[in-house]
């Protein structure tokens, strides 16, 4: 007989579904069945997919729908959730067009540099089978990025999402079995016990892919268990600590807009929300007083007040409470307990010092840590201090200064007059370090990452 977990409204605490709980012997099975499936796509069937889908989601039901799965099982505002289907609807157009364009025969890539002639192709092929796993936050667009490049690839994929907001990415694959996705193409594995059910997955030998985002801490364990694999492709978009720069240069006024968007959309509960915002000490006091007066009028812009569990508003208050012990102050914000254990105020510290434990690992939630810079070479040093990369921000009008930051900050994507989290669907996007492990998403390099190459020779 199966077993069901329940998924809990972070909000209002009451149970909104209840979701299968997958055992080691029906993960077997499972297997059994995606491994079944001889689906070979042709690009005509893809497109078809792709484009029956962009029309689906165009349908004002069916957005509305998306939309309030997220706000019920993240507890996010409608507008976040809103932010989050509308890149997915940029997500599936970008598809449609990658599929049209990018050709599994990529011969011209080598042939063009050969001295003689040699005759040969080089042909992208799909792997046997794919794992995608994905954290509570953004539940949708994260599933879309293990999901695409799957179907672009070709490559069967099963996906876990994670136990508190499993039902964005069921309802994603519902969808798209509706405009032609095959049956046993993707399969969902939803469980309460992640650490059991990927220890059976990992044991098939046809799963020669693994995509994972979440923490640095379970990326860890789990490069550790794949280590042991004899081959395996892997991409890790682990955590973050992106910097946010405020130069002198730079309007005050959309410098505050910036930050607050920075940090507290989606309730701070991203990899890329700017944690670290180092404002020079010429413009500091007057940034902070234009901050202090905007930040009230969050709540009714796009802070729900809520995070999606209390164990992660209980380490968020933990480390602000160490924080004040090292010398920090919290000069907005409440740190008392509600009733409801998910509630939370928005946070502002300032005294933060780049050594600070608060600024050295991730935490989720919406706080803002100011640090006072004493120059632009003192705003990179603390912006780079750390072993997260992500993702950063520098505010400035100054060209060269522009020029200086795209050489001298250590991070992945630099978002030049614009908050760390902003990102194209298409381009390639990861860390290294505690942020990954070098290999990017994306929707063009995670299908190539879903691939292998293989080369014919004409004799």
């Amino acid at each position: 007989m199966s077993n069901y977990f329940n998924v809990i409204n972070p909000i209002s605490q009451k149970i909104i579904t209840k979701v299968k709980d997958y055992n080691q012997r029906e993960v077997s099975k499972e297997l059994k069945k995606i491994c079944k499936s001889t689906t070979k796509f042709t690009t005509h069937q893809k497109l078809k997919i792709i484009n029956n889908f962009t029309k689906r989601l165009q349908r004002k039901n069916i957005s509305e729908d998306f939309i309030n799965i997220i706000v019920n099982e993240v507890g996010v505002s409608q507008q976040d959730a809103k932010f989050e289907f509308d890149r997915l609807l940029a997500t599936v157009k970008s598809c449609s067009k990658i599929i049209q364009y990018k050709t599994d025969d990529v011969t011209n890539e080598y042939q063009k540099f050969e001295t003689k002639r040699i005759n040969y192709d080089v042909l992208r092929k799909p792997l046997k089978l794919g794992l995608g796993i994905t954290p509570f936050n953004l539940p949708l667009i994260l599933s879309a990025h293990k999901i695409f490049p799957s179907i672009i690839s070709g490559t069967p994929l099963i996906l876990k999402p994670s136990d508190l907001s499993p039902l964005s990415a069921i309802k994603l694959v519902k969808e798209l079995k509706k405009c032609g996705l095959p049956e046993n193409f993707i399969k969902i594995i939803t469980t309460s016990k992640p650490e059991k059910i990927f220890d059976e997955l990992i044991k098939d030998e046809k799963i020669e892919f693994i995509s994972f985002t979440g923490s640095y801490n379970i990326g860890n364990k789990i490069k550790k268990k794949i280590s042991k694999k004899k081959s395996i492709k892997s991409i890790f978009e682990l955590g973050g600590m992106s910097p946010l720069i405020v130069t002198s240069n730079y309007d005050l006024k959309k410098a505050v807009n910036l930050v607050i968007e920075g940090c507290f959309k989606y309730s701070g509960q991203r990899c890329t929300t700017a944690r670290k915002i180092i404002v020079e000490k010429k413009i500091y006091k007057k940034f902070l007083n234009m901050l202090l007066d905007e930040v009230k009028n969050v709540e009714k812009n796009f802070f729900s007040g809520y995070l999606i569990h209390s164990k992660f508003v209980y380490q968020l208050k933990k480390e602000i409470k160490q924080a004040i012990k090292e010398g920090a102050k919290l000069i907005y914000g409440d740190l008392k307990i509600n009733r409801n254990p998910n509630k939370v105020s928005i946070f502002i510290l300032e005294g933060i010092k780049k050594e600070m434990n608060i600024v050295n690992q991730e935490i989720l939630g919406p706080i803002c840590m100011l640090i006072k810079s004493n120059n632009l070479k003192d705003s990179f040093d603390i912006a780079n201090f750390g072993n997260y990369n992500i993702a950063g921000s520098i505010l400035s009008n100054d060209k060269k200064i522009i020029d200086l930051a795209k050489d001298k900050l250590k991070v992945n994507q630099l978002n030049i007059n614009n908050i760390p989290g902003f990102r194209s669907e298409v381009t390639p996007f990861g860390g290294s370090n505690k942020s990954g492990n070098y290999y990017k998403e994306g929707l063009i390099c995670a299908t190539n990452e879903m691939s292998y190459l293989k080369v014919n020779y004409y004799s």
